[in-house]
């Protein structure tokens, strides 16, 4: 990559055309000068939509704000630039020189626009009450995400998912993702990230709100089980898949309309299902998301469901 120009004295701190205009406030603000950094990079790897700039703060739905298709993007290009900026301290070990508000897992600013987001949690550290829309149009959504396929060990328990820096970096250049629901599936069409890393993926989906949950498997052998779950916020297309636990799908359903939260297995169905000389099963759910609030918006996903474990009995 080439050399950037850092222009102190703005009246504002933004990246435009390859440079950094700097205000004098965030000189000491590591967090907001990587930021910004971090979308010279996106820019230079085609990992940005053009055109989704503008004002946002962390806690919006930006698709309510812009509509759709620039939220989606507008998300995407500030949510990667503020894990780029603290992914990069934690790759650098940059907490082991003590400096203030470097090396956490908070985005800081310390001076003009007082904040400390936490991108882990996703929560405001210094005005709780602030509550952050957890959805694929927010920014810190992103962060979180991308910051919980990078992190090791979450150690607030929530994620086990770990895709190393390297084949997450190369997921994304390789596939210009330029929205949330375009990283998430380039990670789970990509055959270099494990199944089980997938499988917590989907945890830290749901957990953000983004996929479905709470699925309740009814036994009522020799009959097929009954499903049930329930769906995030929004508009839906909904399809049920069962796969092996090493990943081999056995069996999708038809897409479902919006609102639906139950299946029942038809008895060819489960047969089928059972042959296959498995007697352990995940079943995922895929959600595709419609726009808000017009129907011509882009349709995102799927967003997986964690992957929960049926039995054959």
């Amino acid at each position: 990559m080439e050399e950037i120009d850092l222009h102190k004295g703005a009246s504002s701190t933004y990246y435009s055309d390859a440079d950094i205009y700097l205000n004098n406030a965030d000189s000491y603000d590591w967090d907001v000068i990587e930021h910004e950094y971090g979308h010279y990079v996106a820019d230079t790897f085609d990992l940005k939509m053009i055109g989704v700039g503008g004002s946002h703060t962390f806690y919006e739905d930006l698709s309510v704000t812009y509509g759709k298709s620039h939220g989606i993007g507008m998300a995407w290009s500030e949510g990667f630039a503020t894990f780029f900026a603290i992914n990069l301290q934690r790759v650098m070990n940059a907490s082991s020189m003590n400096i203030p508000n470097v090396g956490d897992v908070c985005y800081n600013d310390t001076d003009d626009y007082i904040c400390k987001v936490n991108i882990e949690t996703v929560t405001d550290e210094i005005t709780p009450s602030n509550i952050i829309s957890k959805c694929e149009s927010n920014e810190i959504t992103v962060a979180s995400i991308l910051f919980d396929c990078a992190d090791i060990i979450s150690p607030f328990g929530d994620d086990m998912v770990y895709i190393n820096n390297a084949l997450l970096w190369s997921v994304l250049t390789t596939n210009e993702c330029q929205t949330l629901s375009e990283c998430v599936n380039s990670l789970y069409n990509d055959a270099t990230v494990t199944w089980d890393n997938k499988a917590h993926l989907g945890e830290v989906l749901k957990s953000l709100g983004l996929s479905a949950n709470s699925l309740t498997i009814t036994y009522m052998n020799p009959l097929p089980p009954s499903l049930s779950w329930t769906n995030p916020s929004g508009i839906h297309t909904i399809q049920v898949c069962i796969y092996t636990i090493n990943g081999t799908q056995l069996y999708q359903s038809a897409f479902l309309s919006n609102g639906t939260t139950s299946l029942n297995l038809s008895t060819n169905d489960w047969s089928s299902i059972v042959s296959s000389g498995q007697n352990i099963f995940y079943v995922i759910i895929k959600i595709w998301n419609y726009g808000i609030p017009t129907s011509t918006d882009p349709v995102t996903g799927p967003y997986y469901s964690t992957f929960y474990l049926c039995y054959t009995i």
